[in-house]
């Protein structure tokens, strides 16, 4: 009787504006635009797993719990594609003239030399806040956790976007469907497969292309992002890991397109995000959570410059 008392209680706690405690007042008040979740903690890994026990079907903020005991607030969308997703991270990039420099925590704070940058893409540092997810670099234990993961999703959100408007604004919204990531996660790719500079092998790998499909936005969206340049090179409807140029430096994520199988130029400087932050020589210029999206690396054509819908965004990752 007393567990099942417990669980009721918790499924009220994790309706939005319901209290497992009644109110001491009769007075009736408008309601909040966003309303805070009081916790659900009730050892609740994911949002999927909030969604299928609680039958929850409002997007918002919830508490969660990572398998080591760590309560966290998550963001978690609730009714995309069946819902049950949960925000891991976001790459910002609030000075894209920096060059690896202060909060540029998805390649490196420490200058442009240092080979493997911050290590954040396979480590299990958290940093960020859910609710300045799109005014800074956001990544929570959701990231890292062992838990059961088979898709992620990626948002393109305007930054300084408040968490209630994120779906509303954002232009391109995808998620993948063929499991890739099941018994994994991108935490798990990257410990893997390390971005760190391999001087030893300094040929193109056009990376892992991942079929997508979109929930908001279409390959005509996800191509006026780049440059022509950059569009004559790749092919919409993917997203790609961890690519490697021809200087040997891998990137992390190229969001809406793969490299095109009879492409050879492999400058995914131009159109991927994230990585070890090192660039050698000229190409230095170039480091950076946006590397080189604005084209002003190596004073490049037009053609390479990502537009400023892209480099104004924040990218939100999620997993299901």
């Amino acid at each position: 009787m007393f567990f099942w008392s417990v669980l009721f209680g918790v499924f009220l706690a994790c309706l939005p504006g319901i209290s497992s405690h009644p109110p001491t007042t009769t007075t009736t008040l408008p309601p909040p635009t966003f309303p805070p979740r009081p916790s659900c903690s009730g050892g609740f890994r994911t949002c999927k797993e909030l969604k299928d026990a609680m039958g929850i079907d409002e997007d918002g903020i919830y508490h969660l719990r990572s398998t080591n005991g760590y309560e966290y607030q998550a963001y978690c969308d609730m009714t995309t594609d069946g819902g049950g997703w949960t925000l891991v991270a976001s790459i910002h990039e609030n000075n894209i003239q920096g060059r690896c420099t202060v909060d540029d925590l998805w390649s490196s704070q420490q200058g442009r030399q240092q080979t493997n940058g911050d290590g954040n893409w396979n480590n299990r540092v958290i940093f960020g806040t859910v609710e300045g997810a799109t005014s800074e670099d956001y990544k929570n234990p959701g990231y890292y956790d062992d838990q059961i993961v088979r898709n992620i999703a990626v948002w393109h959100v305007p930054n300084i976007v408040r968490v209630p408007d994120w779906k509303d604004r954002a232009y391109l919204r995808y998620h993948t469907t063929n499991d890739y990531f099941a018994r994994n996660n991108l935490y798990k790719v990257f410990e893997d497969n390390r971005l760190e500079r391999n001087v030893n092998d300094l040929s193109c790998q056009k990376g892992t292309a991942i079929p997508i499909t979109y929930d908001k936005g279409d390959n005509a969206v996800a191509q006026s992002m780049y440059g022509s340049l950059v569009q004559a090179e790749t092919e919409p409807g993917y997203v790609t890991l961890r690519p490697v140029n021809r200087n040997g430096v891998p990137f992390a994520i190229c969001s809406g397109v793969k490299i095109k199988d009879s492409s050879s130029a492999c400058s995914f400087q131009h159109y991927c995000v994230g990585g070890g932050g090192f660039q050698s020589g000229d190409l230095a210029r170039m480091c950076g959570d946006f590397n080189n999206l604005d084209g002003k690396g190596e004073g490049q054509a037009p053609g390479w410059i990502a537009s400023s819908t892209l480099t104004d965004s924040s990218l939100l990752i999620l997993y299901r």
